[in-house]
């Protein structure tokens, strides 16, 4: 008991260092907003920056105002049937699936922008339906987080192959956007991997998932300094366009 209690500190610990690292991401975003007018992907990461950041604050909050009012909230989450923040994850699926197909549809040009842009939308409409009739937002949704992993993963990987393929000699720790393609990817495949691990494990040893989660927490704020680096980079130059 001794052993869960403090594994549970460190988790929220690290529940802080995540907020605080897309907190980071956001302000460094809008500091580099002002050099984007004519950068169209990076207007709309600015986006994803700012919608995450607001979602994880809003995250925070909840628990905090559950924790210290349990009683007066009690009710609704028993008449909901809310156990734990599973019903918050959907937000973020559907923040990143819309704003992060929006902005490689524009930074990998024309020819991709409107195939890349349907998909997109068709996947935002379907994670709604998702939320609201199928996998439902009361236990995480492992359809949901596959797909939506699966896509940042395609997404990012497209835009690195389609980057190397044409800039063999350049120098690729220059390129913002590639940057922050690998934090993408990096983060995404590192969902899958810990969905896949941490699948049904909850149950049966919680100090185990608790131990994961504290390693994906990590992992993921690692990711977002990353992706903070590559806005940063691109703070005074376009972004570089793969056509």
């Amino acid at each position: 008991m001794i052993q869960a209690d403090k594994t549970k500190q460190v988790l929220e610990l690290c529940a802080y260092l995540l907020i605080l690292s897309r907190g980071m991401l956001f302000v460094i975003s809008l500091y580099c907003r002002k050099n984007y007018h004519l950068d169209k992907a990076m207007k709309v990461l600015f986006y994803v920056t700012l919608i995450g950041f607001v979602i994880a604050i809003g995250e925070i909050l909840f628990i905090y105002l559950v924790k210290h009012y349990t009683t007066f909230f009690l009710p609704y989450l028993q008449k909901y049937e809310i156990d734990d923040t599973f019903f918050i994850s959907p937000f973020y699926y559907l923040n990143e699936i819309l704003f992060y197909g929006l902005a490689y549809s524009y930074s990998l040009g024309n020819k991709y922008t409107r195939p890349i842009q349907i998909v997109t939308f068709v996947l935002f409409i379907a994670e709604i339906i998702n939320t609201i009739w199928l996998e439902g937002y009361k236990d995480s949704q492992p359809v949901g987080s596959f797909i939506f992993s699966s896509y940042n993963i395609a997404l990012s990987f497209f835009y690195l192959k389609n980057f190397y393929a044409k800039n063999l000699r350049s120098n690729s720790t220059k390129d913002g956007i590639l940057i922050i393609s690998w934090g993408i990817l990096l983060q995404s495949v590192l969902s899958i991997f810990i969905y896949i691990l941490s699948k049904n494990i909850f149950n049966d040893d919680v100090i185990l998932y608790y131990k994961i989660s504290i390693f994906r927490m990590v992992i993921e704020s690692l990711c977002f300094v990353v992706m903070a680096y590559g806005v940063w980079l691109s703070r005074n130059r376009g972004l570089k366009v793969s056509t």
